[in-house]
Protein backbone atom coordinates (compact mmCIF):
# COMPACT_ATOMS: atom_id res chain seq x y z
CA UNK A 1 0.00 0.00 0.00
CA UNK A 2 1.33 3.41 -0.97
CA UNK A 3 0.68 5.85 1.86
CA UNK A 4 2.34 8.89 3.44
CA UNK A 5 4.71 6.73 5.49
CA UNK A 6 5.94 4.83 2.44
CA UNK A 7 6.30 8.05 0.46
CA UNK A 8 8.41 9.52 3.25
CA UNK A 9 10.70 6.46 3.35
CA UNK A 10 11.11 6.49 -0.43
CA UNK A 11 11.86 10.21 -0.44
CA UNK A 12 14.48 9.73 2.28
CA UNK A 13 16.02 6.94 0.22
CA UNK A 14 16.13 9.16 -2.86
CA UNK A 15 17.66 12.00 -0.86
CA UNK A 16 20.50 9.72 0.20
CA UNK A 17 20.99 8.59 -3.39
CA UNK A 18 20.95 12.09 -4.86
CA UNK A 19 22.80 14.23 -2.32
CA UNK A 20 26.57 14.30 -1.94
CA UNK A 21 26.01 14.90 1.76
CA UNK A 22 24.31 11.52 2.02
CA UNK A 23 21.64 13.01 4.27
CA UNK A 24 18.14 11.51 4.12
CA UNK A 25 16.66 14.95 4.79
CA UNK A 26 15.36 16.89 1.81
CA UNK A 27 18.03 19.24 0.49
CA UNK A 28 16.45 22.38 -0.92
CA UNK A 29 19.53 24.56 -1.19
CA UNK A 30 22.66 22.76 -2.42
CA UNK A 31 23.84 23.15 -5.99
CA UNK A 32 25.79 20.38 -7.70
CA UNK A 33 27.80 20.74 -10.90
CA UNK A 34 28.18 17.41 -12.66
CA UNK A 35 29.22 16.48 -16.19
CA UNK A 36 25.95 14.61 -16.72
CA UNK A 37 24.11 17.03 -18.97
CA UNK A 38 23.56 16.78 -22.71
CA UNK A 39 26.64 15.21 -24.32
CA UNK A 40 28.08 14.94 -20.80
CA UNK A 41 28.46 18.69 -20.48
CA UNK A 42 28.43 20.22 -17.02
CA UNK A 43 25.01 21.27 -15.77
CA UNK A 44 23.40 22.81 -12.71
CA UNK A 45 21.54 20.43 -10.43
CA UNK A 46 19.55 21.78 -7.50
CA UNK A 47 18.86 19.80 -4.35
CA UNK A 48 17.30 16.41 -5.01
CA UNK A 49 17.82 16.17 -8.74
CA UNK A 50 16.39 19.21 -10.52
CA UNK A 51 18.64 19.45 -13.56
CA UNK A 52 19.04 22.22 -16.11
CA UNK A 53 19.25 20.03 -19.23
CA UNK A 54 16.55 17.72 -17.88
CA UNK A 55 14.15 20.66 -17.80
CA UNK A 56 12.99 20.24 -14.23
CA UNK A 57 15.08 23.09 -12.86
CA UNK A 58 13.25 25.37 -15.26
CA UNK A 59 9.96 23.94 -14.00
CA UNK A 60 10.93 24.76 -10.42
CA UNK A 61 11.84 28.32 -11.29
CA UNK A 62 8.77 29.00 -13.43
CA UNK A 63 6.56 27.48 -10.72
CA UNK A 64 8.19 29.80 -8.20
CA UNK A 65 7.68 32.80 -10.46
CA UNK A 66 4.01 31.90 -10.83
CA UNK A 67 3.71 31.98 -7.03
CA UNK A 68 5.05 35.55 -7.00
CA UNK A 69 7.75 34.59 -4.55
CA UNK A 70 10.07 37.08 -2.89
CA UNK A 71 12.71 36.74 -5.61
CA UNK A 72 10.45 36.03 -8.57
CA UNK A 73 11.37 39.17 -10.48
CA UNK A 74 15.07 38.38 -10.13
CA UNK A 75 14.56 35.00 -11.81
CA UNK A 76 12.59 36.21 -14.81
CA UNK A 77 15.66 37.16 -16.85
CA UNK A 78 16.94 33.59 -16.65
CA UNK A 79 13.86 31.81 -18.01
CA UNK A 80 15.19 31.85 -21.58
CA UNK A 81 18.62 30.57 -20.55
CA UNK A 82 17.65 27.09 -19.39
CA UNK A 83 18.93 24.12 -21.39
CA UNK A 84 21.61 26.11 -23.23
CA UNK A 85 24.60 25.02 -21.19
CA UNK A 86 25.43 28.47 -19.83
CA UNK A 87 24.02 28.55 -16.31
CA UNK A 88 26.75 26.36 -14.81
CA UNK A 89 29.12 29.35 -15.14
CA UNK A 90 26.61 31.92 -13.91
CA UNK A 91 27.49 32.57 -10.27
CA UNK A 92 24.78 35.19 -9.91
CA UNK A 93 22.08 32.74 -10.95
CA UNK A 94 23.34 29.99 -8.67
CA UNK A 95 23.59 32.38 -5.72
CA UNK A 96 20.02 33.46 -6.37
CA UNK A 97 18.85 29.83 -6.39
CA UNK A 98 20.48 29.22 -3.01
CA UNK A 99 19.19 32.48 -1.51
CA UNK A 100 15.58 31.88 -2.58
CA UNK A 101 15.68 28.27 -1.42
CA UNK A 102 16.99 29.27 2.01
CA UNK A 103 14.82 32.31 2.62
CA UNK A 104 11.49 31.75 0.88
CA UNK A 105 9.11 28.92 1.76
CA UNK A 106 7.45 29.42 -1.63
CA UNK A 107 10.64 28.18 -3.30
CA UNK A 108 10.58 25.05 -1.15
CA UNK A 109 6.90 24.62 -2.07
CA UNK A 110 7.75 25.01 -5.76
CA UNK A 111 10.40 22.30 -5.44
CA UNK A 112 8.06 19.89 -3.63
CA UNK A 113 5.27 20.43 -6.15
CA UNK A 114 7.58 20.02 -9.12
CA UNK A 115 9.10 16.88 -7.63
CA UNK A 116 5.68 15.31 -7.20
CA UNK A 117 4.44 16.38 -10.64
CA UNK A 118 7.55 15.33 -12.57
CA UNK A 119 8.51 12.19 -10.69
CA UNK A 120 6.10 10.86 -8.08
CA UNK A 121 2.85 11.18 -10.05
CA UNK A 122 4.06 9.44 -13.26
CA UNK A 123 5.88 6.78 -11.21
CA UNK A 124 2.74 6.04 -9.22
CA UNK A 125 0.71 5.87 -12.44
CA UNK A 126 3.09 3.26 -13.86
CA UNK A 127 2.91 1.37 -10.56
CA UNK A 128 -0.91 1.26 -10.50
CA UNK A 129 -1.53 0.88 -14.24
CA UNK A 130 0.71 -2.18 -14.37
CA UNK A 131 -0.73 -3.90 -11.32
CA UNK A 132 2.13 -3.54 -8.87
CA UNK A 133 1.29 -3.78 -5.17
CA UNK A 134 4.50 -4.15 -3.17
CA UNK A 135 6.08 -1.12 -1.45
CA UNK A 136 9.55 -2.19 -2.62
CA UNK A 137 8.25 -2.19 -6.20
CA UNK A 138 7.17 1.43 -5.77
CA UNK A 139 10.62 2.31 -4.44
CA UNK A 140 12.30 0.71 -7.47
CA UNK A 141 9.94 2.40 -9.92
CA UNK A 142 10.25 5.81 -8.27
CA UNK A 143 14.02 5.59 -8.26
CA UNK A 144 14.03 4.83 -11.97
CA UNK A 145 11.76 7.79 -12.70
CA UNK A 146 13.99 10.16 -10.75
CA UNK A 147 17.28 8.77 -12.05
CA UNK A 148 16.32 8.09 -15.69
CA UNK A 149 13.01 9.85 -16.24
CA UNK A 150 10.94 6.67 -16.61
CA UNK A 151 10.98 2.90 -16.65
CA UNK A 152 13.22 2.64 -19.69
CA UNK A 153 11.55 0.66 -22.46
CA UNK A 154 14.79 -0.68 -23.94
CA UNK A 155 15.62 -2.22 -20.55
CA UNK A 156 12.17 -3.82 -20.40
CA UNK A 157 12.94 -5.44 -23.74
CA UNK A 158 15.96 -7.19 -22.26
CA UNK A 159 13.93 -9.60 -20.15
CA UNK A 160 10.80 -11.63 -20.75
CA UNK A 161 8.89 -11.26 -17.46
CA UNK A 162 5.42 -9.70 -17.72
CA UNK A 163 4.04 -7.01 -15.45
CA UNK A 164 1.42 -8.14 -12.91
CA UNK A 165 -1.40 -6.53 -14.89
CA UNK A 166 -0.59 -8.97 -17.72
CA UNK A 167 -0.40 -12.01 -15.49
CA UNK A 168 3.25 -11.77 -14.52
CA UNK A 169 4.84 -12.29 -11.14
CA UNK A 170 5.52 -8.92 -9.54
CA UNK A 171 8.66 -10.03 -7.71
CA UNK A 172 10.15 -11.65 -10.79
CA UNK A 173 9.55 -8.53 -12.90
CA UNK A 174 11.17 -6.22 -10.33
CA UNK A 175 14.12 -8.57 -9.84
CA UNK A 176 14.70 -8.74 -13.58
CA UNK A 177 14.33 -5.01 -14.09
CA UNK A 178 16.83 -4.20 -11.33
CA UNK A 179 19.23 -6.80 -12.74
CA UNK A 180 19.25 -5.41 -16.28
CA UNK A 181 19.27 -1.84 -15.02
CA UNK A 182 22.39 -2.52 -12.99
CA UNK A 183 24.08 -4.13 -16.00
CA UNK A 184 23.21 -1.10 -18.11
CA UNK A 185 24.56 1.37 -15.54
CA UNK A 186 27.85 -0.53 -15.45
CA UNK A 187 28.07 -0.67 -19.24
CA UNK A 188 27.63 3.09 -19.63
CA UNK A 189 30.79 3.97 -17.73
CA UNK A 190 31.17 7.06 -15.55
CA UNK A 191 29.21 8.91 -14.28
CA UNK A 192 26.38 6.36 -14.56
CA UNK A 193 28.50 3.42 -13.47
CA UNK A 194 29.12 5.28 -10.22
CA UNK A 195 25.43 4.95 -9.38
CA UNK A 196 25.12 1.16 -9.17
CA UNK A 197 24.70 1.58 -5.40
CA UNK A 198 21.06 2.33 -6.19
CA UNK A 199 20.47 -1.09 -7.74
CA UNK A 200 22.60 -2.76 -5.08
CA UNK A 201 20.39 -1.33 -2.34
CA UNK A 202 17.32 -2.90 -3.93
CA UNK A 203 19.10 -6.21 -4.44
CA UNK A 204 19.86 -6.31 -0.71
CA UNK A 205 16.20 -5.68 0.15
CA UNK A 206 15.04 -8.40 -2.24
CA UNK A 207 17.50 -10.89 -0.79
CA UNK A 208 16.12 -10.08 2.65
CA UNK A 209 12.58 -10.57 1.40
CA UNK A 210 11.77 -7.00 2.45
CA UNK A 211 9.06 -6.43 -0.14
CA UNK A 212 7.07 -4.37 2.37
CA UNK A 213 10.00 -1.95 2.64
CA UNK A 214 9.96 -2.20 6.40
CA UNK A 215 12.41 -0.51 8.76
CA UNK A 216 15.23 -0.65 9.51
CA UNK A 217 16.45 0.60 6.16
CA UNK A 218 20.04 1.65 5.53
CA UNK A 219 21.24 3.08 2.23
CA UNK A 220 24.88 4.04 1.65
CA UNK A 221 25.52 3.60 5.36
CA UNK A 222 22.79 6.13 6.17
CA UNK A 223 19.80 5.17 8.27
CA UNK A 224 16.51 5.94 6.54
CA UNK A 225 14.31 4.67 9.34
Amino acid sequence: MVNADLKNKINRMLNVFENDSGSPETDYTTIYLYHDGNNQRRQVTLGRGFTDDGGNLKSVVTNYISKAGKYSDNFKKYVGAFGKGTLDDNKEFMALLVKASKEDQLMKDAQDETFDAKYWTPAFKFFTDNGFKKPLSMAVIMDSYLHSGSILSFLRNRFSASVPAKGGDEKVWIEEYVRVRRQWLVSRGKPLSNTIYRADFFIVQMKKGNWDFNCPLVANDRKLC
